[in-house]
């Protein structure tokens, strides 16, 4: 079997405002409180208020609502200009989306989700 190298990439550290962002990107339908009209509707970031638990940022998204959100802003990640040659046999074009191309090209083979949340008291 030939040698495989195997390299991971961590994201380490996401704002709930990047995935408030990525919300409001991807028209995630969220539950309204009920005094305003109840229902869903798609989420936006200057009415998060308006939204049944935006008070409590760790359960207000889902797990899977966090992993579809998490995988929106890795396979929105636009390369600039020093990431161009970062990669030696790939060619990347100035405002190209880097994890697609990459696996697109075999250098990414799997993308996985892995969320910890640490609370300190």
């Amino acid at each position: 079997m030939p040698h495989r190298t195997v390299t991971g990439f961590t994201l380490r550290h996401l704002s709930e405002c990047d995935l408030l962002k990525a919300a409001e990107e991807v028209h995630l339908p969220k539950a309204l409180r009920q005094e305003f009209g109840g229902g869903f509707k798609e989420f936006v970031g200057s009415e998060a208020n308006c939204f049944e638990g935006s008070d409590d940022e760790i359960r207000f998204f889902s797990t899977q609502e966090r992993q579809s959100l998490v995988l929106h802003l890795l396979h929105t990640l636009r390369a600039g200009p020093h990431d161009l040659h970062s990669l030696s046999g790939l060619k990347m074009v100035e405002g190209q989306a880097i994890v697609p191309k990459c696996i697109s090209s075999g250098i990414i083979s799997q993308v996985r989700y892995i969320h910890i949340y640490i609370i300190y008291m």
